[in-house]
């Protein structure tokens, strides 16, 4: 089930991750079981890259923290890089002032990165022979100095031993890249190391900076309860464009709840003397993902067997009283067990991450705690949004077949092209099955069948196989087709990341056919 992967790097510290997931070329032939062979990869591929985030999560959250005067003078040329006129400024890795600090980073990170890597050799030993699982992109490594303010932090907190402090803020970014046999995933992290010849000071002021702001926090997560994205009127874009599955990413999702407790904290009044001195870090997300219901695993099957065929729900061959969305609602609720369900759907819960918080450029670092435990942030769709939301994919859904008189044969699925989208196939130079897809999809938005059609826009067609195929053209010229057994997927994919997918074909059992009308 699984279409796309997992994002990479979700951590309760100051670590942000963002990936990207590629598959490279085969040469050689597929054997027909490739589907679940391709997905088993992409699952452990998936596994591995969660061993990496955990170790850069360890790593960050127990050596973030540096005491300056553990390395005599190699750290004190930081302090005189940043003030409250400059106060930031990326750093040149080669430049003499600065080189031995960063080294002295870069040692203990790479000690922590170069274990995992052996570690996961040594776990699937059998496909790293002469091959490294994590490709470090060295050319990648920024590092951005920033000033924290001590002075002012001790007036804040009317606390005299932190302000003779040094400290510095250095943000870490760096990319790399996760490979498993001929897949792989590209991440992108951002580390925060607070840099101090008072580290025990400025700890104190952590904890006291951090209970009063999370008093404030959990207070405005109390009040506005769990999050339902179809009955909050902030939240409509969610809902409009069906953006529930979040490990696909939650940007939108994060700035919506972002900005509307950054005006909660604004306007507390526990927090007046402080709020001038409070910024947000961009590069951080404000939430954390715990569980997303809907995710790469439950938001559709993509091998189709005899008892999921398109013919179950739409009919053997054509039959247009068959093509219902009702139909199909009902069929696609049986086949992902995630929509088999009369009762509101909780879609995902998120800690609250504050190292998104800075004061006077000190990052707060951990997770909110309520009563004991971390704060729990609950997203919710009822009953009545889902029902409405799958029928709007339905109706997409069965649109689409009936412009394409689509036939759902024993071993095969017929599309009837129109003329105009079947020449744009022939004009091809190579009958790529990609461009086919987008030939049809373009062909089905500008027709008068999806017109009055909502949504169309989050509607698509779509391949989660990635492999690259041509199809072949009849000695008539009137039929393309493309093979069984030759590894491909047919879906129609609703909703922002690809939500949730229906796939009607794949080449374990079918070929598909594309003819003129």
């Amino acid at each position: 089930m699984k279409k796309l992967m997992a994002l990479l790097g979700i951590s309760a510290f100051s670590v942000t991750g963002a990936s990207t997931i590629v598959g490279c070329r085969q040469q050689q032939e597929e054997p027909d079981d490739s589907n679940t062979g391709a997905t088993k990869d992409l699952e452990t591929l998936n596994k591995i890259s969660q061993q990496v985030s955990n170790a850069f999560l360890e790593y960050a959250s127990t050596k973030n923290t540096i005491d300056s005067t553990n390395y005599q003078t190699t750290f004190d040329e930081l302090y005189t890089i940043v003030n409250e006129t400059t106060p930031s400024k990326e750093l040149d890795q080669k430049d003499p002032k600065v080189m031995s600090a960063l080294q002295i980073l870069k040692t203990s990170f790479m000690a922590v990165f170069n274990n995992n890597s052996q570690e996961i050799i040594n776990e699937y030993s059998n496909y790293y022979i002469d091959t490294k699982p994590i490709i470090l992109s060295e050319e990648s490594f920024k590092y951005n100095l920033n000033f924290i303010n001590t002075k002012k932090i001790a007036d804040l907190f009317q606390n005299p031993t932190v302000k003779n402090a040094k400290a510095v803020r250095l943000d870490f970014s760096f990319s790399f890249t996760v490979k498993f046999k001929e897949i792989s995933t590209t991440s992108s992290y951002f580390i925060q190391y607070v840099i101090t010849d008072n580290p025990t000071a400025v700890k104190d002021i952590l904890n006291g900076v951090v209970q009063k702001i999370s008093k404030v926090i959990v207070k405005f997560f109390n009040t506005e309860g769990t999050f339902q994205i179809d009955k909050n009127n902030d939240f409509k874009p969610i809902y409009d464009n069906f953006n529930v599955n979040y490990t696909a990413g939650f940007a939108d999702l994060d700035n919506i709840i972002f900005t509307k407790l950054q005006t909660a904290l604004a306007n507390d009044a526990d927090l007046k003397d402080l709020i001038g001195s409070i910024k947000y870090n961009s590069s951080i997300s404000l939430l954390t993902l715990l569980m997303s219901a809907i995710n790469n695993k439950t938001n559709g099957v993509d091998f189709v067997k005899e008892s999921t065929a398109s013919y179950v729900w739409a009919g053997m061959g054509y039959q247009p009283y068959q093509i219902t969305p009702e139909n199909f609602v009902k069929f696609y609720r049986s086949l992902v067990d995630i929509f088999n369900t009369d009762k509101n759907l909780n879609l995902a819960s998120f800690n609250v991450n504050l190292s998104k918080i800075q004061i006077a450029g000190l990052p707060l670092s951990g997770v909110v705690i309520n009563g004991g435990e971390a704060l729990t942030v609950q997203i919710q769709i009822t009953k009545d949004g889902l029902n409405n939301k799958l029928m709007e994919y339905g109706k997409l859904v069965t649109a689409f077949y009936k412009y394409f008189r689509i036939e759902s044969n024993k071993n095969s699925g017929v599309f009837h092209l129109s003329e105009t989208a079947f020449n744009k196939i022939l004009a091809l130079s190579e009958y790529n099955y990609r461009k086919v897809l987008r030939i049809l999809i373009d062909d089905f938005k500008a027709s008068a069948d999806a017109k009055n059609l909502s949504w169309l826009d989050i509607f698509t067609t779509g391949n989660w196989v990635k492999r690259e195929h041509n199809l072949t053209l009849n000695s008539t010229k009137d039929t393309f087709s493309l093979r069984r057994g030759a590894v491909w997927n047919f879906d129609l994919t609703f909703g922002t990341n690809n939500a949730v997918y229906y796939t009607g074909w794949t080449s374990t059992l079918f070929t598909l056919e594309f003819t003129k009308k």
